[in-house]
């Protein structure tokens, strides 16, 4: 999935399950089996990197195609001065959107720990969140869910207990 707009994009892709030998259905509660490896490519302010880690579960990533969703279809009647958020049991990713017209939204992506500055080759629980800032279309938002929805149906939830 690729948010961009002018000098700032962002691309996540899903890589497979963190621990791909778990056998499915596997028992409730426990959601090691459905933790993904997020790949995720980061331009902005000149600044480039790349960061792989287990940030994801499969629900909150088919959770994250929802809300892309959601936004898509927002438009004409809402307030635009709302703001909507989405944030996961790991910090290295959160969301949040404002909507700026009819046909327009800003999400504001906040990568921590280390998907904060990987063009460094550092990161940790230290380092200080980046906020990746970028305008588009609620048309590309919507491409953007689809581009994601297809990342997700590749990695279904295998635990009895997915939902958190």
């Amino acid at each position: 999935m690729r948010l961009a707009f002018a000098e700032a994009s962002i691309s996540l892709f899903l890589s497979g399950y963190q621990f791909p030998d778990l056998t499915p259905p596997h028992p409730a509660g426990e959601w090691d089996a459905d933790w993904l490896v997020v790949i995720g490519k980061i331009h902005s302010n000149g600044r480039t990197g790349e960061f792989r880690d287990p940030c994801l579960t499969a629900f909150e990533a088919g959770e994250l195609g929802r809300w892309l969703r959601v936004i898509s279809q927002s438009g004409r009647g809402d307030d635009r001065r709302s703001v909507t958020s989405l944030d996961f049991t790991e910090p290295e990713l959160a969301f949040e959107c404002a909507l700026l017209s009819d046909d327009d939204a800003v999400i504001r992506v906040v990568f921590s720990g280390g998907a904060a500055h990987p063009e460094d080759g550092v990161g940790g629980a230290g380092e200080e969140a980046r906020v990746v800032t970028v305008q588009m279309s609620l048309a590309d938002i919507g491409l953007a869910a689809d581009e994601w929805e297809r990342e997700c149906a590749r990695y279904p939830a295998r635990s009895t207990d997915a939902a958190p």
